[in-house]
């Protein structure tokens, strides 16, 4: 029979946690909060002795899914020691995932949500992209956990109810220079509001202070060092990127060499052998996604920036901007080319016809 503390119980009864046995089956409390306590949480730590997400729960995650959330949600040792990172202190208490999965939810899921022990719950991102809107972002995802968490019976008692602290992190590692550390605050968001409003009201009603960590080599170097995974990571995404920018190899290319050398290398070798595959794929989509944000990002500044210069002016200049539009379209589409995309993709990504595409192909290829 299982021995359950009373924080587990209050827990289990308010459709917080699975109550765990060897059988990972539910077996106390009413069968509908077991049920939907089962349904919303993963344990991927028994007690200090650790563990690892079972193989059916890990096959049926449908969640937002990339490398780095693959590689810190396989088992309590990569989030022990990215928390002991961060905080410079082990953290003791269950590690339990209460990530937000299967309802899309403003049309995107967070990365990692994660509660230690019953006091501490903590939302982790990853952002290849600089977002001065994560604060937003992460109080909308908050408090959708805590409206999952905490049954609307429990939030319309009279009695005051505990709830976990809070913090926010955020895991930067994109191409653009970024400094070591940085807060972002939701009262930053205020301050254009604020000078409407009477000179009594205070600022900072509601606050959420989010914490950035750049993660690129050459960063934060103490907190890589006390996080092999957080170092093994970063390591992988700038060999990619040397690979592509200094080498000029494609990208499937660069994937597979920089997977070869971590390995080598003793680099995360267990996970990327283990999961070569999955990994290459996970990597291929991520930094498609970041190419194609990149091109219609410039694509589009270009488009307004010529739109802008020539508004207003004589009818006969509109030839002149379209040609300009042709040939920026023209120069990220060989670019994309060049990185391994196929002419479809490309078609769909700058939104141009497969002819097109083809037909820059067939003039590149006999220049």
């Amino acid at each position: 029979m299982i021995k359950l503390s009373l924080a587990e119980i209050r827990r289990a009864v308010l459709g917080m946690i699975r109550v765990r046995d060897r059988r990972r089956t539910c077996t106390t409390a009413s069968p509908r909060a077991l049920r939907i306590a089962c349904s919303r949480a993963h344990t991927i730590d028994d007690g200090m002795l650790g563990g690892k997400l079972p193989a059916d729960d890990k096959g049926k995650r449908t969640y937002k899914d990339n490398l780095f959330v693959k590689l810190f949600t396989e088992g309590p040792k990569p989030l022990r020691n990215l928390l002991s990172a961060v905080y410079k202190k082990r953290l003791e208490g269950i590690l339990e995932l209460v990530t937000l999965e299967n309802v899309v939810f403003t049309g995107s899921y967070n990365d990692i949500a994660l509660m230690v022990g019953t006091y501490l719950l903590v939302l982790i991102e990853h952002q290849s992209t600089i977002n001065d809107n994560m604060p937003l972002r992460l109080l909308m995802y908050v408090a959708e956990i805590f409206k999952r968490l905490f049954p609307k019976k429990v939030r319309y008692q009279p009695e005051l109810h505990s709830l976990p602290c809070l913090d926010f992190l955020v895991f930067y590692n994109g191409a653009d220079d970024y400094p070591e550390e940085v807060t972002l605050k939701l009262s930053d968001a205020f301050r254009q509001s604020k000078l409407e409003l009477p000179e009594s009201l205070p600022l900072g009603l509601l606050e959420l202070n989010v914490k950035v960590y750049n993660i690129n080599l050459g960063k934060n170097d103490e907190l890589l060092k006390k996080s092999p995974e957080l170092f093994g990571y970063s390591t992988l995404i700038a060999k990619i990127r040397h690979k592509r920018e200094i080498e000029n190899k494609v990208l499937a290319d660069a994937i597979k060499e920089a997977m070869d050398e971590c390995i080598s290398e003793g680099i995360l070798s267990e996970f990327l052998s283990f999961h070569s595959r999955e990994v290459e794929n996970m990597l291929t989509a991520e930094f498609n996604m970041e190419d194609a944000l990149e091109v219609r990002e410039e694509v589009g500044f270009n488009k307004g920036m010529k739109k802008g210069r020539e508004e207003g002016r004589e009818e006969g200049r509109e030839e002149g901007r379209e040609e300009g539009r042709e040939e920026v379209t023209t120069k990220y589409a060989l670019r994309l080319l060049k990185k391994g995309e196929t002419p479809k993709d490309v078609a769909d990504i700058l939104e141009m016809t497969l002819a097109e595409v083809e037909k820059l192909v067939k003039n590149n290829s006999s220049n």
